[in-house]
C-alpha cells in the first residue's frame, strides 16, 4: 500500500473509532 493510501486510510480508522469502537476492529481486521 502507497503511503499517502496508507495515511488516509489512518485518519479513517481514527474517525471510525470515535464515532464505532467496537465494529472498526472488526472492519480492520
Amino acid at each position: 500500500r502507497s503511503n499517502t493510501e496508507w495515511n488516509r486510510f489512518d485518519q479513517l480508522e481514527k474517525s471510525y473509532n470515535k464515532t464505532q469502537k467496537r465494529i472498526a476492529p472488526s472492519l480492520i481486521a
